[in-house]
């Protein structure tokens, strides 16, 4: 779920803090940084990158993940029916992928297998001052090389 500064901004990671677009820059360029969102956006898809929440919308004061309450998920399973060609996920932080797997993924292998690759990846947002700036680079930029390539 986006924290109220994205809300507020109706971005993706609008959070001046928030390490997502940095880290996408470390693969893509810095160019993007300088671009205006929308066209962020377009870059992103241009490298076969897209932007989903596994959560559709929850209740949360504040922009804590650890705030979520009532949550009602996204429907993944017909973003995949839509897009087959979608090989590799990224879970920005770990409770993305705790739902994603607790809650989503037995019903996508229940309907047919699921054989897309998953990772965790460490949190972008300005909360996750438990993981160095040079580790999230690393993973990232590895996640993303490993999956565009």
């Amino acid at each position: 779920m986006p924290g109220d500064q994205s809300i507020a901004r109706q971005q993706y990671y609008g959070h001046p803090r928030n390490l997502f677009w940095r880290l996408i820059a470390t693969y893509i360029g810095d160019h993007i940084l300088t671009e205006p969102y929308a066209d962020r956006e377009e870059i992103l898809h241009a490298y076969g990158i897209g932007l989903w929440d596994v959560m559709h919308r929850a209740e949360r004061i504040g922009s804590l993940d650890s705030n979520i309450r009532h949550g009602e998920l996204n429907d993944l399973t017909g973003l995949f029916a839509r897009y087959p060609t979608i090989q590799h996920i990224g879970f920005n932080g770990q409770l993305s992928a705790n739902i994603f797997q607790k809650r989503i993924l037995l019903g996508l292998i229940e309907a047919g297998g699921f054989t897309k690759t998953m990772t965790t990846l460490p949190s972008s947002s300005p909360a996750n001052a438990g993981v160095s700036h040079q580790a999230k680079v690393t993973a990232w930029f590895s996640f993303l090389q490993r999956s565009l390539a």
